[in-house]
């Protein structure tokens, strides 16, 4: 894939542990980590919301500054480019 020179972690199927089941996410979480001049490497991935069906995922692009967090992202989010991926994180309003 032109223009990703980002790598892919695939984090394990989460345990449940009978004391907090719904504290964990429902569906495996894909991370790209990507790094950009202006800001370092940037951590990508999405996120469950904190209580089941309180509402919408997001996609999260953590940095050591701080994250940056959006709902309006494509399904496939993880074919875009590092280019593409920098766009959606510059309209949620992260600083360049």
């Amino acid at each position: 894939m032109d223009g990703r020179n980002s790598q892919e972690i695939v984090a394990p199927k989460p345990q449940m542990h009978a004391a907090r089941p719904s504290q964990l996410g429902t569906r495996r979480t894909a991370m790209r980590v990507m790094q950009r001049k202006s800001v370092g490497m940037v951590a990508v991935y999405e996120q469950d919301p904190v209580a089941p069906r309180a509402g919408t995922r997001t996609l999260v692009f953590e940095t050591l500054k701080g994250k940056v967090q959006t709902s309006d992202f494509p399904a496939d989010w993880q074919r875009l480019s590092d280019d593409e991926l920098a766009k959606i994180r510059k309209a949620a309003g992260a600083p360049n």
